[in-house]
C-alpha cells in the first residue's frame, strides 16, 4: 500500500504541473482556433479540439493533444445534451 508521504512526494514533481499545464494550454488552444475560425466558417465545435490535437500529435506534444480532444468531447457532450445532464446531477 502506497504511503501517504509517497503521494505528496509525487504532488511536489513539477513535471505533473508542466504536463497539466499543456493539457490545459491544448483546452485553450481549441477555444482560441474557434474563435478565430467561426466567424469565417460555421463548422461545428468538434472540430477545433480534432484540429488542435492533430497538430500537437504532428509535432509531438502529446499533453496539448489531449487537451485539444478533451474539449472535443465537451463540446460534443454538449451537443447531445450530456453535459447539461451531467452538471445537474449533484443538484
Amino acid at each position: 500500500m502506497a504511503e501517504f508521504g509517497d503521494a505528496f512526494d509525487e504532488l511536489a514533481q513539477t513535471d505533473n504541473y508542466v504536463t497539466a499545464g499543456m493539457v490545459l494550454g491544448g483546452l485553450a488552444a481549441a477555444v482560441v482556433v474557434g474563435n478565430l475560425v467561426d466567424p469565417r466558417m460555421d463548422l461545428p465545435d468538434e472540430v477545433y479540439g480534432v484540429a488542435v490535437a492533430g497538430g500537437a500529435y504532428v509535432m509531438g506534444y502529446e499533453p496539448v493533444a489531449i487537451g485539444g480532444l478533451g474539449h472535443t468531447g465537451i463540446a460534443l457532450a454538449d451537443r447531445v445534451g450530456v453535459k447539461a445532464t451531467v452538471e445537474n446531477a449533484g443538484a
